[in-house]
């Protein structure tokens, strides 16, 4: 049997058929044609908050529910993280199923309805914790329920003249034809009865998949992705790179760092078996990167810049490459940017991005995206490097002592000019950057500037930064503790233009709407 035993009755559909199943494509709610495995890792992500579920696949969780329905709604799946949430809903663990949020018969109901009404009658300033979190989970058993209606399973092209695809029972009411109504409405159930059944008794379970692909070729009525682009997304999903990324830098970086500084206070030379295995570690992590990028570009088919999960990525990999070009100089600085390179990884998976790959609205539609956006947050790679380094030279100057005073400060001065060059490279590219916008911005509204807030914090931090890195020829500011400290605090410009501005202002640039968000405390 390919059944996998479970202490409950509901289907579970053995992993590796399961996954073969995820090879097929499928229409989003936002119109892109992607492999089913895509949309069931994006949905148990949104619903459980995990990758895999009790060891089960997304496509295992996701066929389950789709299939069997009755009995998974009561297997507990919906992510409540909020305690007093959980206790008024009489929850044992941090989960809650189905059916303990939609109750059936005389006394049911849905047992969030009161605190949805609560939560959405207040404005987005005025929400508290306990309103997100509802909200949060009604979105969770909301998409449960478009489970449990197929709404997910869009495999069949609708054949009306648009590029609409719908699922079987959609398709069958556009009047498609006998014959293809037949196979349209069996072609799933007799894939889950070849896989469920002991013995040859059915069809090998690869005709029903390939069936289904021819069906989705010749019906689609434009060019679905490559066969190439299929196997790359499934690879992209399921190696799951740049989560594994950002622990992996912050570890090795923060060892490194560690090492380098007993070092240079023992007054013992900054070089090793260790340090050079560390280094070629942050190497190997940065080639991964570079390869996650280029196959997410490669899927997606626009560089992947084109929202704030991307646009993190790309900090990241800039803030490597700035740490490599400069380890022949100090091998501290590359340590420091495999740190922020992590932490800029940790922030890009936080629960406010969104890692989907998405089609590109209208206005991004164009070669400026690449050229405006690389170079723009390219230079906050740089920038970001810059506020490290400030750190780690405030960091130094503590463990000076009489007997380490010119060994230390050697080391400070070394760093220092790598600071101040890299705030140069980083303000060159952050004016070209913003000079390459205004030139898009006239070809998109019509306009080069028109003081947006975005292109006002992206002056301010280009003013900012050049105060500081002429804060050398101000007098009572030429010392390296006034530079390092500038360095550090200047890069609070960089937040503002990139997050204050992108999710708490209104522009054309803003990924928000409506009321501001409190600023969470972690931010400070």
């Amino acid at each position: 049997t390919s059944l996998v035993p479970l202490k409950s009755q509901q289907l579970v559909i053995e992993r590796k058929a399961a996954d073969s199943f995820g090879e097929v494509l499928a229409q989003d709610q936002k119109g892109r044609t992607k492999p089913l495995y895509t949309i069931s890792s994006d949905i148990l992500r949104k619903v459980s908050r995990e990758n895999s579920f009790d060891g089960l696949s997304p496509m295992q969780v996701f066929l389950g529910c789709s299939l069997d329905f009755y009995h998974w709604q009561n297997v507990p799946l919906i992510k409540v993280s909020n305690e007093e949430l959980r206790r008024q809903l009489n929850l044992k663990g941090e989960k809650a199923a189905f059916s303990d949020l939609v109750k059936m018969g005389e006394n049911g109901g849905y047992m969030l309805s009161a605190l949805v009404d609560k939560a959405y009658s207040k404005s987005e300033s005025e929400r508290t914790k306990f309103d997100k979190e509802v909200i949060k989970v009604d979105e969770r058993v909301n998409i449960c329920y478009m489970i449990s209606r197929g709404d997910f399973m869009r495999m069949f092209p609708l054949r009306d003249g648009s590029d609409h695809w719908g699922s079987a029972e959609e398709a069958v009411k556009h009047g498609i034809g006998m014959e293809d109504s037949l196979f349209v409405v069996s072609v799933v159930p007799l894939w889950a009865q070849s896989v469920t059944s002991v013995g040859q008794t059915v069809a090998p379970t690869r005709d029903y998949i390939e069936a289904l692909k021819n069906y989705q070729r010749h019906y689609a009525g434009y060019e679905l992705p490559s066969e190439g682009k299929v196997n790359a997304e499934l690879f992209y999903y399921k190696a799951k790179i740049f989560e594994k990324l950002f622990p992996f830098y912050a570890t090795v970086g923060l060892i490194m760092i560690i090492t380098i500084i007993v070092l240079i206070i023992r007054g013992g030379e900054v070089r090793g078996i260790l340090l050079k295995i560390l280094a070629g570690l942050i190497g190997a992590g940065f080639f991964f990167h570079t390869l996650g990028l280029g196959i997410r570009w490669y899927i997606s088919g626009h560089s992947p810049m084109s929202n704030g999960y991307e646009s993190l990525l790309f900090i990241s990999w800039v803030t490597l490459l700035a740490g490599l070009i400069f380890s022949r100089k100090s091998l501290l600085t590359l340590a420091a940017t495999s740190v922020l390179g992590g932490l800029t990884l940790m922030v890009a998976h936080l629960s406010f991005m969104d890692p989907e790959i998405t089609n590109l609205v209208p206005v991004l539609r164009s070669y400026w995206l690449t050229l405006h956006v690389s170079v723009i947050t390219g230079s906050y790679g740089f920038l970001g490097l810059g506020a490290i380094l400030g750190i780690v030279v405030l960091v130094m100057m503590l463990f000076i002592q009489p007997g380490n005073r010119e060994r230390i400060s050697n080391v400070i001065d070394e760093l220092t000019v790598i600071n101040y060059r890299t705030i140069t490279l980083g303000l060159y590219f952050l004016t070209i950057g913003t000079f390459l916008g205004a030139i898009w911005a006239n070809e998109s509204w019509g306009r080069y500037w028109g003081w947006d807030p975005k292109e006002t914090w992206s002056l301010i931090t280009i003013i900012v930064y050049t105060l500081v890195t002429h804060s050398r020829m101000i007098p009572g500011m030429k010392d390296t503790y006034t530079f390092n400290l500038l360095s550090l605090f200047a890069f609070s410009s960089v937040l503002m233009t990139y997050f204050g501005v992108n999710y708490y202002l209104s522009g054309l640039h803003s990924y928000a709407g409506g009321d501001p968000v409190p600023v969470p405390v972690f931010v400070y």
